[in-house]
C-alpha cells in the first residue's frame, strides 16, 4: 500500500505493515472461550487502529470461522432474530428458532421459521447458508449479480488489493461486526474515510529493478481508495450498505455493553478509551494502543500491569512477531 507525499505515491513505512500483521494474527488467535488481551506502547497512534482493523477484517473475511465457531456464534443469537436463508440467487427472510447441535451428520443446523397461513413451520439449514439480517425489512432480497466481484474489480480495484475477488460477494451481501474501534470519532473519520491511499499494480515485469523507488516511478499503476472501502465502517456507510467494522466514540453517552459484539476484535485507541471502557466487554480479543505522549499513559500502564497480575492463566498462545524496536508489547488472557 502507498500514500501520497510531495505529489507522488511512496510505500507505507515498514511499521505500517507490522500493524496490519498484528490485526491478522489477532484475528486468527480468536477463541470464543477466552479474552485475549494485547497491548502496545507506541511513539504515536496515528493510523495504527485503522491499520490493525484492516488486518482483522481481511483475515476474518478471507478465512471464515470453522463450523464449531459458527455454532458458538449462533448460540448467542436471540430467538426471533430476523435471518436470511440463501436459496439460489435470492435470500428468503425468516426468524431464528434455535440451534440443532447434534444432527445425524454432526454438522450444526440453524432453525429458521417461516410464517404462513398454516402456522410457523421450522426448517433447518447449515450455518453458511444463513445470515443474520441487517438489511431493510422485506421478504426477499435479490443479489446484485451472480458474480458481483467482477463489477467491483472494474470499479474499485483498490479493494482487490486486499480482498480476493472470490470473497467480494460476502463483503457486499453480508454484514458482520468483525472489529470495533473505541476512540475519537473525528480522528478516525479523517484516517479511515477522508485520507486517500493507493495500491500499486505491477504493469511491467522488471526483475532488474534495483530499488522500490525505481519500481514506483515506472513499473506500477496506482488505484486509489480509502481504508473505509475495505473496513466498511457502519458509521460511515449508508443504511443499505454492508458493514465489517464500527466505531464507538470514547465520549459516548450510551454504554459499550449495549452493543452486541461478543467475539468481535475490540481496539481501544488510546489511554482514555481503555480506561473508560475496559470493563464493558468479555470474550473478545482486546487490543490496547497507548501513545507514550498521552497524559494518561502512566495510569493506563498501571492498570494494565494490575490486569496482568490478575490474569486468568499463563502463558498465552499469542506470539508477537518482528516487533519494531520503538514498540513495547504485552499479551495475556484476561479474567472473566
Amino acid at each position: 500500500m502507498f500514500y501520497a507525499r510531495d505529489g507522488r505515491y511512496v510505500p507505507l513505512p515498514e511499521c505500517a505493515n507490522y500493524f496490519i500483521s498484528v490485526g491478522e494474527d489477532a484475528a486468527t488467535s480468536r477463541n470464543f472461550d477466552e479474552q485475549l488481551v494485547l497491548a502496545l506502547a507506541l511513539p504515536t497512534r496515528a493510523y495504527v487502529a485503522a491499520l490493525i482493523a484492516l488486518g482483522v477484517v481481511r483475515t476474518i473475511l478471507v478465512e471464515p470461522p470453522k463450523e464449531k465457531d459458527l455454532a458458538e456464534v449462533w448460540h448467542n443469537i436471540a430467538l426471533g432474530t430476523p435471518v436470511f436463508v440463501k436459496e439460489g440467487t435470492k435470500r428468503v427472510k425468516g426468524q431464528f428458532d434455535g440451534l440443532m447441535c447434534n444432527p445425524p451428520d454432526n454438522r450444526p443446523r440453524i432453525g429458521v421459521c417461516f410464517p404462513n397461513k398454516k402456522g410457523w413451520p421450522v426448517n433447518y439449514f447449515l450455518p453458511e447458508n444463513c445470515i443474520i439480517s441487517s438489511l431493510p425489512s422485506g421478504s426477499t432480497m435479490v443479489l446484485p449479480r451472480p458474480n458481483p466481484g467482477d463489477e467491483i474489480v472494474n470499479d474499485q480495484r483498490f479493494i482487490t488489493g486486499f480482498i480476493p475477488q472470490g470473497n467480494l460477494n460476502t463483503m457486499l451481501t453480508k454484514s458482520h461486526l468483525n472489529c470495533l474501534i473505541v476512540g475519537h470519532l473525528n480522528i478516525l473519520r479523517s484516517e479511515i474515510r477522508d485520507t486517500t491511499f493507493a495500491v500499486g499494480l505491477e504493469t511491467i515485469q522488471d526483475k532488474q529493478a534495483k530499488s522500490v523507488g525505481e519500481i514506483i516511478e515506472g513499473k506500477l499503476r496506482f488505484d486509489e481508495g480509502t481504508l473505509n472501502d475495505v473496513l466498511r465502517v457502519r458509521k460511515f456507510s449508508s443504511p443499505n450498505q454492508t458493514f465489517m467494522t464500527d466505531i464507538f466514540p470514547v465520549d459516548a453517552r450510551t454504554s459499550l455493553k449495549d452493543i452486541d459484539c461478543n467475539n468481535t476484535v475490540i481496539i481501544y485507541d488510546g489511554a482514555a478509551s481503555f480506561l473508560r471502557w475496559r470493563n464493558s466487554k468479555e470474550r473478545n480479543v482486546r487490543i490496547i494502543l497507548l501513545d507514550r505522549t498521552e497524559s494518561h499513559f502512566d495510569t493506563a500502564v498501571q492498570v494494565l500491569n494490575s490486569d496482568y497480575i490478575a490474569r486468568a492463566s499463563d502463558p498465552t498462545h499469542f506470539k508477537w512477531k518482528n516487533v519494531p524496536s520503538s514498540i513495547e508489547t504485552m499479551s495475556f488472557l484476561g479474567g472473566s
